[in-house]
């Protein structure tokens, strides 16, 4: 969960996020008529979809989300144009279209289904519109090189209130290495908008040294990783090892369940109290210093920065999430009281106070 992540890591994390019931917030596509077709509908991962502020310059706002069709027969449709259509209070403000080579790139093929269900593809959609337009709702139509009727479905575009206060959970400079869907980082239904960073040196070194060979060569190996809200622990775990080589995940390392998927490593979840919860993960082997059903208060210590899981490297992942399982929630839009700055995109440096 660190650098970017490779399609196939994007399709298996996906996949973890995506195996749920199949409501969603999409409207469901009324049965087609019979044929090949016949009873596929859309549906949306994750369950709710939040739009975040991006690209302050051009004060636009971004969301990023799965349109899956889903069918109760193994079929194989093949997508031909793809249309969207925003909108405010019920008024179109702008449409898109894409077919060809634009939509082939979308499109995202192998998806574990619930069982009895078919997903024979999804849509891998990121949108970035003007804030002034406030988009509410975004229709998804999708056409077939076969003339069949087109699968469409609205999906409520929503915006959160961040409840919890948060502070990033290390203190002192650090270097983003990865951020939310519409920063080209995270993808899966509850990590849309997690951050992942490294910590750096007081000059701002991500390195103490060229080797880059053990974990101890980067600088933030080690630094005490602390809570970023106050809270109670619902998972705490710590029996995983380090990564033992930067630069490489080796899935030696990774639970069987999660090899190529997104594996959290060492981790903790904290239930803030108020449907929000925070997930902490790759902490360094032997480091955790709490335990399940402990309360904590906000800064105390959870363990110290590590390179567990799926890692490329020493760094802390934090997500914010609107359940306690990290394979089933969904994304929450936040940000942290203790950084100035809070364009938290890929490859910014910072110092959390």
């Amino acid at each position: 969960m660190i650098f970017e992540t490779s399609r196939r890591q994007a399709l298996l994390l996906a996949g973890a996020a995506l195996a749920l019931p199949s409501a969603a917030c999409a409207t469901p596509q009324a049965a087609a008529p019979s044929g090949a077709l016949g009873g596929l509908r859309l549906i949306t991962r994750p369950q709710r979809v939040f739009k975040a502020p991006d690209l302050p310059r051009e004060r636009t706002e971004a969301w990023f989300v799965f349109a899956i069709a889903e069918s109760a027969t193994e079929i194989q449709p093949q997508p031909s144009r793809l249309v969207l259509t925003y909108s405010s209070g019920g008024t179109d403000t702008a449409r898109a279209e894409y077919w060809g080579e634009a939509l082939r790139a979308m499109i995202v093929q192998g998806l574990p289904a619930p069982q009895g269900l078919f997903w024979p593809f999804g849509l891998r959609l990121v949108s970035r519109q003007p804030a002034a337009a406030n988009i509410d709702r975004m229709r998804v139509s999708v056409s077939f090189s076969d003339a069949a009727p087109p699968l469409e479905g609205d999906i409520a575009i929503n915006t959160y209130t961040q409840r919890t206060d948060l502070i990033f959970p290390f203190r002192g400079n650090g270097f983003v290495t990865q951020a939310g869907a519409a920063n080209g980082g995270h993808r899966n239904g509850s990590g849309q908008f997690a951050i992942d960073a490294m910590g750096v040196s007081d000059s701002y070194a991500l390195q103490t040294n060229a080797a880059f060979a053990v974990n101890t060569d980067l600088s933030g190996f080690g630094r005490e990783i602390i809570a970023p809200g106050a809270g109670v622990i619902g998972i705490a775990r710590g029996d995983r090892p380090d990564q033992p080589t930067p630069g490489e995940s080796n899935e030696d390392f990774h639970l069987p369940e999660f090899r190529g998927a997104g594996d959290p490593g060492n981790h903790v979840i904290i239930d803030h109290g108020n449907g929000e919860f925070s997930m902490v993960a790759h902490l360094m082997a032997g480091s955790l210093a709490v335990r399940e059903g402990e309360r904590v208060s906000q800064g105390q210590r959870l363990g110290r920065l590590g390179n567990s899981g799926d890692s490329f490297a020493p760094h802390v992942h934090h997500q914010l999430q609107d359940g306690p399982s990290w394979q089933t929630a969904s994304a929450l839009p936040h940000h942290y009281t203790n950084i100035e700055s809070q364009g938290l995109d890929r490859g910014a440096f910072f110092t959390a106070s």
